[in-house]
């Protein structure tokens, strides 16, 4: 199964692609986008099946961007990232799965998402 994934990202994207690739390898197809903004642009181009969202962006936030794009496609998958983000504030989001850390991102889309 090939997934889809939309990486936002406005710090440093190309570390986060490198280290889904290496976690995920020839499993998934990761576009970067550095806004909120051009994320909800991408996603009425294409049908993501997941995100993977930094909730520490500039103009528009990750909490603004989940929301926007659960619209846009209803069977999105969401995950989030933050070193100051909660739990309660990512469920509040409509995220599956949120977390501190890439490499545990990358466990969870490896059991959770790619198995199923």
């Amino acid at each position: 199964m090939k997934l889809d994934v939309l990486v936002i990202e406005d710090a440093n994207p190309c570390h986060i692609k490198q280290k889904l690739d290496q976690m995920l390898g020839g499993d998934v197809r990761i576009d970067v986008i550095d806004s909120g903004e051009e994320a909800i642009k991408k996603a009425k181009e294409k049908e993501y099946d997941l995100a993977v969202i930094d909730f520490n962006m500039g103009c528009m936030n990750g909490l603004q961007t989940a929301r926007e794009l659960k619209v846009i496609i209803p069977k999105l998958k969401m995950i989030g990232y933050s070193s100051s983000w909660s739990q309660s504030n990512a469920s509040e989001a409509g995220l599956e799965f949120y977390h501190r850390d890439l490499y545990n991102i990358g466990i969870y889309i490896q059991e959770k998402v790619l198995t199923k």
